[in-house]
């Protein structure tokens, strides 16, 4: 090569402990190998021989340098087996990562997965990885299939032959007994041989089982001779009953058995005679006398003959007219039971008014109010209490509600705070109630007027809650604060309140909380609240501690604060609870809404992107058997947003993250057994 060394460049290189050969035999050749180690010794064993000075061609021995140079480079750029191995085995897999756009800087070793533009086709996603290099985003592909070099089922069905009629030889005891034919248009033909005695009619009495008359599994028929029946009645011959070989019936009846029934024929043994006769006792000519008001009116007459005879005396004021307008109930003009009025002022285009009345029965009406109806056998109690909440706990409070149980006459009852009124339901027996004041509850700066009704057996409850606001325009009357708050708190026998209409839609604060709180006997109830205009607190705990499986319907899109706080808390039978589908939350707005509902297995699917102060916080807490979460949640960063909300749900579940949010293990993120997917 031309290369001169002396003894200083070798001193150097020996201090490296590095291998080259000696000699011209090339590395493969292992037997000329020597470390620069052991030329070290050599030169150290006879300096003599060595020439410190002069040219490198005058050496005798010297080692290859060629190899030495490319051992060298080898080193430096090539990597031997255990290094190509260490490499492998640090590579990891890419991660897939959905986004509806791409981040302003990507990470390496990560697919990101993003909605083709313009797409045609749901769930069509372009490839991109991150450049750290330049810095860019480079499309590697897409997840679109292509079918461009596959072929169709009619293509493949064009490329495989055409098969010709296929025939199959019938064959029995190894003769022909005929053919199947299958042919290209799906049909099928059988044909039997004519000859051969194949086609034979089947004997009854051939025995020979190799015959083809034989019949198999023949059943064995007895032999019964003809058969006579006597006919008795009362110990007297009455005919005869035949069953004869000839499978024909003969009925002979004696001609002295037919008979007429004699009514008067007291002999049982007769044939004449009727069993089971009724008696009927003997009336002398009755004469009624018909009364009203105590006063004699005329009679009424049914004789032997069967005739009725209805006679009215003239005279007596037996004849007095009824009039409609008559109040007095002792007149005899007095009309009983007669249907209610409503009077409307007509005003016409000349500004002149008139006054009309229409007749409509009351009892149509008050279907319309509030009543209990009484589902006991046996007499019920509906009680009336009015309580003070707050501080201080007395104070001076009266209203009064009117009911009825005719829905007729009414009755006027008053409340004082601190009372209890009680009305006493027959079994079946109804009460309506009705009221005009606009309010029902009371709500001032620091206590609150609460007035609720129970009843002490099994009742249902139906009728329009807003009667008990303003009866007389239900359709308009507005809500106030907590006006309808514990109505039916801890009504125990209130098993039914899908007939009571809940109409408003728009809400108060606090106007249903507590509503049924802990009834416990309600199986029930409403199929919809139709509000949309919701309120603070408005439906808090309203359904809390009933036997409900399923929820109504919760169509308002616009929340509250609290607006559906703890509404189905301890609900333990509900497996059907209600779509949510608001994406803007409130504060609070599902606080602990399904908290202990241990039947539920699959809670409503979560919209909303992003979440605020603890909008879900407890919302699935002691959901035993709650093993499926769905939610597009992207910013989970509010405070105590998720906070316990799948505290003490199922051990295993799924959780199924279709948003952005990143979550931690736990009773407050991702329960540890569950798995999450993004589908």
């Amino acid at each position: 090569m031309g290369v001169k060394i002396n003894q200083a460049t070798i001193l150097d290189s020996l201090s490296d402990g590095l291998m080259f050969a000696v000699g011209n035999t090339g590395l493969n050749e292992q037997e000329s190998a020597v470390t620069l180690g052991q030329v070290k010794d050599y030169v150290d064993a006879d300096k003599a021989q060595v020439a410190f000075t002069g040219s490198y061609l005058n050496l005798t021995d010297t080692p290859n340098l060629e190899a030495y140079v490319l051992m060298t480079t080898l080193n430096q750029n090539y990597y031997n087996r255990n290094q190509v191995n260490q490499l492998i085995g640090g590579i990891t897999g890419p991660k897939f990562v959905k986004v509806e756009e791409l981040p302003e800087r990507g990470e390496n070793n990560v697919i990101y997965l993003l909605p083709q533009e313009g797409g045609g086709q749901q769930n069509i996603f372009d490839e991109y990885v991150w450049l750290p290099d330049g810095l860019i985003y480079e499309k590697i592909g897409s997840t679109q299939a292509d079918f461009d070099n596959y072929y169709t089922k009619y293509e493949v069905d064009l490329l495989i032959p055409s098969v010709g009629n296929g025939t199959i030889t019938i064959n029995q005891g190894g003769v022909q007994k005929g053919t199947f034919t299958m042919n290209q248009s799906g049909n099928t033909v059988i044909n039997l041989d004519e000859g051969g005695g194949t086609q034979v009619q089947s004997d009854w009495a051939e025995k020979d089982p190799t015959d083809p008359s034989f019949i198999l599994n023949k059943p064995t028929i007895p032999y019964v001779s003809d058969v006579q029946i006597t006919i008795n009645q009362g110990g007297v011959n009455k005919g005869s009953f035949t069953l004869n070989q000839g499978n024909a019936t003969t009925i002979n009846l004696d001609s002295v058995s037919q008979v007429h029934s004699d009514w008067n024929e007291d002999d049982p043994s007769d044939p004449s005679y009727i069993e089971n006769k009724p008696v009927i006792p003997t009336v002398n000519n009755p004469n009624i006398i018909i009364k009203q008001g105590g006063v004699t009116k005329g009679s009424f007459s049914l004789n032997q003959s069967g005739g009725a005879t209805i006679s009215l005396d003239s005279g007596g004021g037996g004849g007095t007219q009824s009039n409609w307008k008559d109040e007095d109930s002792t007149s005899m003009a007095y009309i009983q039971n007669k249907p209610g009025t409503r009077a409307f002022t007509v005003t016409y285009e000349d500004q002149t008014q008139e006054t009309i009345e229409f007749y409509v029965k009351d009892s149509v009406v008050s279907n319309q109010f509030i009543y209990f109806e009484n589902t006991y056998n046996g007499q019920n109690t509906v009680s009336l209490e009015t309580s003070i909440m707050g501080s201080p706990t007395s104070g001076t409070y009266s209203t009064s509600v009117e009911y009825s149980k005719d829905g007729q006459n009414w009755t006027t009852m008053n409340f004082t705070a601190g009372t209890t009124q009680t009305i006493t339901l027959d079994s079946g027996e109804k009460v309506w109630f009705r009221n005009d004041s606009g309010k029902w509850n009371y709500f001032d700066s620091s206590k609150y007027y609460v007035t609720t009704i129970t009843a002490s057996q099994n009742h249902i409850v139906g009728g329009n809650i807003m009667s008990l606001i303003d009866y007389t325009d239900m359709a308009n009357a507005s809500m106030s604060k907590g006006c309808f708050a514990k109505l039916f708190e801890d009504d125990t026998k209130l098993t039914d309140s899908s007939l009571l209409s809940l109409p408003a839609t728009t809400l108060a604060e606090w106007c249903y909380y507590g509503l049924f709180s802990n009834c416990n006997s309600m199986t029930t109830s409403q199929t919809e609240l139709p509000a949309t205009t919701m309120a603070d607190s408005c439906y808090k705990g309203m359904y809390s501690g009933t036997m409900i499986t399923t929820a109504p319907i919760l169509p308002a899109t616009n929340l509250a604060y609290a607006c559906y706080n703890l509404m189905f808390a301890g609900c333990v039978r509900l497996v059907n609870p209600p779509s949510l589908p608001a994406t803007t939350l409130a504060v609070e707005c599902y606080y602990q809404m399904f908290s202990a509902c241990r039947a539920l297995t699959t809670g409503p699917v979560l919209p909303a992107k992003t979440l605020v102060g603890n909008c879900y916080g407890g919302l699935f807490e002691n959901c035993t058997n709650l093993n499926s979460v769905t939610t597009y949640a992207d910013d989970i960063s509010a405070s105590y947003c998720i906070t316990l909300w799948l505290d003490g749900v199922a051990a295993s579940g799924t959780f199924h993250n279709l948003g952005n949010a990143t979550y931690t293990s736990g009773a407050s993120g991702i329960p540890s057994g569950w798995t999450e997917t993004n589908q």
